[in-house]
């Protein structure tokens, strides 16, 4: 039976033995929400035989003189082995928010293993300025600069999380090895504290596992054939006591696995794959959304509805088959075909498909680095005419592209010139009026229902396979349909293979 002590209060004494003695404290906080310290007190024997007198009276310990006094430790510290360390709460994309803190231990293997309690009143504060700077979701960083972190466990008060949820915003968890989107959709009617444990698999033996089990699973070789796999980054093993919901999943990719050439890296981005281990035994490989994880990085995303160990592969398929699909589902089966598509996307996209010579010069954009996932992609998309930057020289590759910029790409791609007749009443004046005129009169784009063509509209990824799936001569196809991101989709949501 423990022992309960109010805040500001000392406990009675506390029997110690001769040697190491382990005393387990649980700190409970306002809202529910516990902490768990373990701090190890070494008593040393009476040098004149004293302590055996002490050890064995236990509760009269304090009063013998070759004991010396006990006293009950404080409960606030933490023990020497852990390090506090403030780590910021972001609103997504929008700067800093608030602030909590990271209890880091330092194993005896050298290894670091952290946890971090996104507490109620911190969820309070970083929701009320997510929502003052306008952006969609709370993010948790966890930080790991160098790489000495075994694993993460994040506890989510119920309170907190019923916080976020009642904003309306999203839930982010953001490590260096990996990052969990909560939809705000997911978070309603949880009724319990949330953790999640993960674990990134950094030893080369393990990942090597990984890669011959995938090698030995009947989904794989279908889509293999007689091609080969590798396993490109870390695995990441995710464990939570989170009902099953849809989550998003993003894993980041070291820049030094992609290839500098531009034809080798758009075939080595077209051949990756997630796959995915569930804890109850099922095996999945899903395609993932390319974009941006962090400032130069490539993130890799895909939704799911459990967790288990995510691994990214690289799947050569070989000479076989046709072009893979310029688009892709979700693994939950659906194709979300009201998402907008960004300004990178599209250059992806156009780069996978179009086989053209350079027609102008290469330009060094800002805000793409070299390293930036899409920047081959970019460049292609400049050099060939077909995607310019902006007015102050940006190209704003994260920016969801419009219906308008869609139009002039198809009139250069097409070489659609000339005046053409429209009767859309939004485009009189309009920058893009002769390109969305010209486009429409080809057959390329329609208007909407209302007779307008909404030409500051994002484009749709519904769309975009509507203008593509006339544009190419032959729509993409799959060896296998066990692999069900790799089918396209009509603007219906009916996969075409």
């Amino acid at each position: 039976m423990g022992i309960v002590v109010n805040s500001g209060q000392a406990s009675e004494a506390i029997a110690l033995n001769v040697g190491s003695n382990e005393i387990t404290m649980v700190i409970t906080e306002k809202d529910g929400t516990t902490s768990t310290y373990t701090i190890n007190v070494t008593r040393a024997a009476a040098p004149n035989g004293g302590g055996n007198n002490g050890g064995g009276n236990g509760g009269n310990s304090g009063n013998n003189g070759g004991s010396g006094n006990i006293t009950t430790p404080p409960p606030s510290p933490a023990p020497s082995n852990v390090e506090r360390i403030t780590v910021n709460v972001e609103a997504s994309g929008k700067g800093v928010v608030a602030q909590t803190v990271i209890e880091r231990t330092s194993n005896a293997d050298g290894t670091k293993s952290d946890k971090v309690t996104f507490e109620s009143s911190k969820a309070t504060e970083a929701v009320q300025k997510t929502l003052a700077a306008g952006s969609t979701a709370v993010r948790i960083v966890i930080p790991d600069e160098n790489d000495e972190v075994k694993d993460v466990r994040v506890e989510l008060p119920v309170a907190a999380l019923k916080t976020v949820h009642e904003s309306g915003l999203d839930l982010e968890i953001f490590t260096d090895n990996g990052m969990i989107t909560i939809p705000n959709a997911s978070l309603r009617d949880l009724n319990q504290n949330l953790y999640f444990h993960l674990v990134p698999i950094k030893q080369v033996d393990e990942r090597k596992q990984v890669e011959e089990r995938a090698k030995k699973e009947q989904l794989v070789r279908e889509v293999l054939n007689d091609g080969n796999i590798y396993v490109v980054d870390r695995p990441f093993t995710i464990e939570t006591n989170m009902p099953s919901r849809p989550v998003q999943i993003t894993l980041p990719m070291n820049s030094s696995h992609i290839p500098a050439d531009a034809s080798k890296r758009a075939l080595f981005l077209s051949n990756l794959a997630i796959f995915i281990e569930h804890s109850d035994g099922e095996r999945k490989l899903v395609t993932p959304e390319l974009g941006e994880y962090a400032e130069g990085v490539l993130g890799l995303t895909f939704e799911i509805g459990k967790f288990s160990t995510f691994t990214i592969l690289n799947l050569d398929q070989g000479a076989e088959g046709t072009h893979s699909a310029y688009m892709v589902g979700f693994p939950d089966g659906t194709f979300k075909p009201a998402q907008a598509l960004t300004r990178a996307q599209i250059a992806t996209i156009l780069s996978r498909v179009l086989d053209l010579p350079a027609a102008g010069t290469a330009v060094a954009y800002p805000d793409v680095t070299e390293t930036h996932w899409a920047s081959e992609a970019i460049r292609f998309a400049t050099v060939t005419g077909l995607m310019q930057g902006m007015p102050d020289g940006s190209f704003q590759p994260e920016k969801a592209i419009s219906r308008a910029e869609m139009a002039t790409i198809i009139a250069r791609l097409q070489n659609l010139t000339g005046e053409a007749n429209h009767s859309f009443s939004d485009v009189r004046g309009h920058w893009a009026e002769g390109s969305i005129a010209n486009v429409y009169v080809a057959g390329y784009m329609e208007g909407m229902p209302d007779g307008s063509f909404q030409p500051n509209k994002t484009l749709t990824r519904a769309e975009a396979v509507v203008v593509f799936n006339r544009l190419l001569p032959k729509r993409p196809t799959v060896r296998s349909h066990s692999l069900l991101d790799r089918c396209s989709y009509d603007p219906l949501g009916i996969p075409s293979y």
